[in-house]
């Protein structure tokens, strides 16, 4: 009686699998198991990028001074042509609020949004540009003198310390303020017991 069970049961399995397409599933799930693997963000993430140097990529791009600082010079354009552009914005949504239609935030916001985007982009690739170097957006953000492309100037204007310097010093300022706020819970804590 067992095997009229089992028998039936693997038949009925069969007929299943065959009407589902579970070969075509398993076959298509693996499939997208391995696209998702492919486009995980760690996969994806390039070895190389935290090792070249700015020369480096320079040098594979197959960059002269005279591109270089042409491109600078399409970066300070385009800054300043979306900072007016941006600005023009600011000025219509003040103008709609003013009459009464605050309909028009919201796009305006939107639009406000892509424009600090591309602000953003074409002044950390200037300072990128005109410092030689792939620094980190966290350098970029300690200079906010930096953050308004202006002419080029070679050498480009000496910054306060050399990126890798710069980074340093950071993280040596936030382990001594992490140092300093531990010694303070622990007198604090000895001065309630």
């Amino acid at each position: 009686m067992a095997g009229f069970f089992k028998r039936t049961g693997e038949k009925t399995l069969k007929g299943v699998k065959r009407t589902v397409g579970w070969k075509e599933a398993v076959t298509g799930w693996g499939l997208m198991k391995g696209a998702a693997k492919q486009l995980d963000p760690r996969e994806l993430k390039n070895k190389t990028a935290r090792v070249e140097t700015f020369q480096s990529a320079y040098k594979r791009l197959g960059l002269t001074e005279k591109t270089l600082q042409a491109n600078y010079q399409n970066l300070f354009w385009q800054f300043w042509g979306v900072a007016l552009i941006a600005f023009v914005g600011v000025l219509m949504m003040v103008a709609q609020c003013v009459n009464g239609r605050f309909g028009s935030l919201l796009p305006g916001l939107g639009f406000l949004a892509i424009c600090a985007g591309l602000l953003f982009k074409s002044s950390f690739r200037a300072f990128q540009y005109r410092h030689r170097s792939l620094a980190p957006v966290q350098m970029w953000m300690k200079f906010p003198g930096e953050w308004a492309p202006m002419g080029w100037t070679l050498p480009p204007p000496p910054l306060k310390k050399t990126v890798s310097e710069g980074i340093a010093s950071a993280l040596e300022r936030e382990a001594r303020r992490e140092r300093q706020a531990l010694l303070q819970n622990k007198k604090n804590s000895g001065d309630s017991e």
